[in-house]
């Protein structure tokens, strides 16, 4: 039943965003901290890493400060932050958002990251897509078939 203001299952609202946070958790020998891009979807939060590090006392409401290369390093982090929203802003409009799970997710932020093409099937064939056509294309018989009526 239709209730309005209530949004359907056909109509849900699918909020997805990205920020660039310190993993306070990981230092290495030097007291630096590395950065990772924090992605926030569907209700949980996955972390990708960033070749980044930097010591606590130069990173301040998510920049880069006190640092040698701080201006360099905030462009540097800016611009991933835009590639990502842009990516995100994409999958919205295509509708891909809601179906695609935290492994894809990772995955096409880490290839946004470093400028690689994520609608080519990765080398190690991790994802479920991707293991699903090279299974159906290498067993002959009705296998391709009795997958896609399910």
């Amino acid at each position: 039943m239709y209730c309005p203001g209530r949004p359907t299952r056909d109509h849900t609202i699918v909020m997805t965003h990205a920020r660039i946070i310190i993993d306070k958790r990981r230092a290495n020998a030097k007291g630096e901290y590395p950065l990772q891009v924090e992605l926030a979807h569907m209700g949980r939060r996955y972390y990708v890493g960033l070749a980044v590090r930097v010591a606590l006392s130069q990173w301040r409401d998510g920049r880069v400060v006190n640092h040698p290369h701080a201006a360099r390093l905030n462009i540097l982090l800016s611009r991933y932050l835009l590639d990502i929203d842009e990516a995100i802003l994409e999958w919205r409009e295509n509708r891909e958002l809601p179906t695609l799970s935290a492994d894809e997710m990772r995955h096409r932020v880490r290839c946004i990251i470093h400028g690689e093409d994520f609608r080519r099937p990765s080398k190690k064939g991790t994802l479920f897509l991707e293991h699903y056509r090279t299974f159906a294309a290498t067993h002959e018989g009705r296998t391709l078939a009795v997958y896609q009526q399910a």
